[in-house]
């Protein structure tokens, strides 16, 4: 329960002066119990508690969403940057392009306007043949091995259509040339004559037996002509390899890959003497031109897993 008593009013509690009496608030006393006292009490330390937690709360949320808005300006900066470097470039390459479509040709000299295609500088004659002029007429190549080839008439054209009466030879022959080319891959059938000696000497084997011609790799069956070919195909023409085996396989020869492989790799040691002088040559000289891949490829070495280096 709570009661409400006027206070006494002395000097030292009395208004100031030009406010007689006071407020009505101010002349009243108030008296409540210590319970209410203390809930109260509780009370206000209660809500200024829940007022801390909601303004901290409330700070952690602003700085959050400043950095949010400090992370999507960044992101809004960079995006930017990368469509005016874009801008940048398309705006060039349509600049260049105006350039070379509409732009004038400083190749082009003003000596050379009106003048036809093909038209020498400084002549007033076409490049190439001129017209009127003799040609130098076919060029044969005489340096070609020939190859005869007779063409003879048929039985029924030996005899006179009417008569019937068989035609003479005639000394003399109408030539002309067709160059061609053949590709063929053919088998050699080596074939070592055997003797026996008729003596009584024994210092002969029973059968004497003509020596084996020489090979590149021992016991192969690929000849000298292959292996040339294919090194002279890669490293010399510089087609791959796998084209020159396909075209060999359309003329009914297949070699494996593998087997040119491990062929290369039997070859590489021989070259070495050449690589050699190769070397020094080319160290007397005071620039040095050289191509980084070689033979070495093949070589093992410990901190490479295969062979497919360089």
């Amino acid at each position: 329960m709570t009661s409400t008593t006027a206070p006494p009013v002395d000097s030292e509690t009395a208004p100031p002066a030009g406010r007689p009496g006071g407020t009505p608030f101010e002349r009243q006393m108030v008296s409540i119990s210590k319970a209410e006292y203390i809930e109260l009490k509780w009370d206000a330390h209660y809500w200024q508690v829940q007022f801390s937690k909601l303004s901290d709360h409330r700070n952690r949320d602003i700085e959050r969403l400043k950095d949010e808005m400090a992370r999507r300006d960044e992101r809004a900066a960079q995006a930017l940057l990368a469509l005016q470097d874009a801008l940048d470039k398309a705006q060039a390459q349509v600049k260049d392009f105006q350039q070379r479509l509409f732009g004038r040709k400083s190749e082009k000299s003003k000596g050379q306007r009106g003048k036809l295609p093909g038209q020498l500088a400084g002549t007033g004659r076409p490049r190439g043949h001129q017209p009127g002029q003799p040609g130098h007429g076919r060029t044969t190549p005489t340096t070609l091995p020939a190859v005869l080839e007779v063409v003879d008439l048929p039985a029924v054209d030996k005899c006179c259509p009417q008569c019937g009466l068989a035609l003479a030879p005639y000394a003399g022959s109408e030539d002309s040339e067709v160059i061609e080319i053949e590709v063929r891959a053919y088998r050699r059938l080596i074939r070592r004559k055997q003797y026996e000696p008729v003596c009584q000497c024994c210092a002969l084997p029973a059968i004497v037996t003509a020596p084996a011609p020489p090979k590149i790799i021992p016991k192969g069956k690929y000849g000298i002509s292959i292996w040339t070919e294919l090194m002279l195909d890669k490293f010399l023409y510089g087609r791959p390899t796998h084209r020159l085996l396909q075209s060999w396989k359309a003329l009914g020869l297949d070699v494996a890959p593998g087997t040119v492989a491990g062929g290369f790799a039997y070859l590489a040691p021989l070259f070495d003497p050449l690589m050699s002088a190769f070397r020094e040559r080319q160290l007397t000289d005071t620039h040095w031109y050289a191509d980084e891949t070689g033979w070495r490829v093949f070589e093992h070495v410990e901190v490479r897993k295969t062979n497919r280096w360089y």
